[in-house]
């Protein structure tokens, strides 16, 4: 037992901060380890991922409670081609189900869409959809968004032209690739590992890498399946390595630069859609869109 706060709850495997509880990861076979994403909560309890851990140390989709007890796995990664290994992202919750996506393993080892019941236990997980075959995305590290009706996310690679992709499944499984990112990095970015964020009428993300400066990008992407290029980061006054899903407040969303800027440490940026005009627009040739 971990209980670093005197007045915490005891037989509790967590340590109190003030106000909070965080849980403790064992890892090995039993319990999850290196968890990413933040949790979802539902039906009271939170459920989240973890890149390790588990049966196979392949990561595992946990619930705990919100005081901290009553943690468990509800499924674990075994790897190969009928499930995910690797578990990445925020898990959405679908007529009782937690979804969520993982960076390797399914039919083509390039990741894949898992759904697991909330209430189960232990369970081994499976896969819905399987990322890698021809022209495909790969290695999504992000989690899904519900938009125009389906679910939608971004690959970190793969592709037409393999610098990525946003890709739109619907609720029966049928997966088409939105965008392909790499033709034009020095325009369009590269490489979108955070998740698309629902704002207005169109998704935001942005891209890792790529833009004018090399640095990654601000894009959006509409149900019209217009793609807009919003801004290119310079990575001498404004940082580089966008790091996490943008934030909306109001008509402004905000993110995080992980390096580089005026101090070479980071730095906070904001967008305001509505108070400007995207770089450049084009406009996708069915499902699939040129640079």
């Amino acid at each position: 037992m971990i209980n670093q706060s005197p007045g915490g709850p005891k037989n509790c495997d967590c340590f109190m901060l003030p106000r909070n509880e965080v849980y403790s990861f064992r890892g090995g076979p039993t319990d999850g380890a290196n968890p990413n994403g933040s949790p979802t909560q539902f039906n009271g309890t939170f459920f989240g991922t973890t890149r390790a851990g588990g049966a196979n140390d392949l990561g595992v989709v946990y619930g705990v409670d919100a005081d901290g007890r009553g943690e468990h796995v509800v499924g674990w990664a075994a790897g190969g081609m009928d499930s995910p290994q690797h578990l990445y992202g925020k898990l959405v919750v679908w007529n009782d189900k937690l979804c969520g996506v993982s960076a390797e393993g399914g039919a083509y080892g390039g990741g894949a869409i898992f759904c697991v019941d909330s209430a189960a236990t232990n369970a081994k997980l499976g896969v819905w959809y399987s990322f890698g075959g021809e022209s495909d995305g790969k290695t999504p590290t992000s989690g899904l968004v519900r938009y125009d009706n389906a679910w939608w996310g971004t690959t970190r690679a793969g592709g037409a032209y393999g610098g990525g992709t946003i890709y739109r499944i619907d609720d029966s499984g049928n997966e088409q690739v939105v965008y392909s990112f790499g033709a034009n990095s020095a325009l369009t970015g590269t490489d979108p590992r955070a998740g698309l964020t629902a704002f207005g009428s169109a998704l935001y993300g942005t891209t890792e890498s790529g833009g004018a400066q090399g640095a990654g990008a601000i894009f959006a992407i509409a149900s019209n399946r217009v793609f807009c290029v919003w801004h290119a980061f310079v990575p001498s006054t404004e940082g580089l390595d966008p790091a996490g899903d943008l934030t909306p407040v109001g008509g402004t969303l905000y993110g995080v630069l992980a390096s580089g800027g005026q101090r070479g440490l980071g730095s906070i940026f904001s967008l305001s859609p509505n108070a400007g005009e995207p770089i450049r627009c084009l406009k996708a040739s069915g499902f699939l869109a040129p640079e």
